[in-house]
This record gives C-alpha cells, structure tokens and sequence, in this order.
C-alpha cells in the first residue's frame, strides 16, 4: 500500500519519539456528541491521513472513542475503538483522515474516563 502512496506523491512524515500526548481526557469535551479537534498545528493545513496512538482507560466495559474527519457524516467512514474490559488499559493504533483545514471530529463516549490520550505518530500527505 504505501509504494502506491509515494507513486501518488505522497510522503510519509514521521514525529520520531514525543516527550509525551499530544491530547489528554481533559482535552476532549465527553458529552457523547461530535466536537471538532484543530491538529492542524501539528500536521499542517490540508487533506492528510494520520496515524494515532490511542490510550484509554475506563471504570465501564464497551465504552466508545470514535474519530472522523471533520465534515463528514457516515458512520461508516470512523475510526471507532471501544474498552472491552472494565479498568485495563487498551491501546490501539488508529488511522484518521483530517479535513482541508486539518481538523478531526471526535465523539467521546461516557463522561467518566481514568486513562484517555492520543497521540500524532505521523501522517501521509
């Protein structure tokens, strides 16, 4: 797959090793609703795919972090990862695309989370 990026003129760019998250659980509003996450600092203005670690902890099992790129709609197009047992840390890679201006949408399931982070690993663009 990623030969046929780089013959699209896409180029991977690596963050190396950060001294810590990028985002934490006060980071995010956990309303269960959609809210915009500005990473344009980070990887730039414009279309990108990106890939996150995702770091989370919560007091319930079946608990939903789900990201998008900002302005789409279709369920189907998330990155969706849930806590499958109660009070372990689960960590998951996840790909996420940004819209033209950078931004992610996120929808943060349950109020209460003991352990929520992410971080910007890389991104193609």
């Amino acid at each position: 797959m990623f030969f046929l990026l780089k013959a699209k003129g896409l180029e991977w760019h690596d963050r190396d090793e950060q001294a810590g998250y990028d985002y934490s659980v006060n980071d995010f509003t956990r309303d269960t609703a959609w809210h915009d996450l500005d990473i344009s600092g980070i990887v730039g203005v414009g279309k990108r795919l990106v890939l996150c670690k995702l770091r989370m902890k919560n007091p319930r099992s079946y608990q939903a972090c789900i990201f998008m790129a900002g302005g789409m709609t279709m369920e189907g197009t998330t990155a969706k990862r849930v806590t499958l047992v109660v009070d372990i840390i689960h960590e998951y890679d996840i790909w996420i695309p940004t819209d033209e201006n950078g931004v992610i949408q996120y929808y943060i399931q349950g109020a209460t989370w003991n352990t929520l982070n992410l971080s910007i690993r890389g991104w193609f663009a």
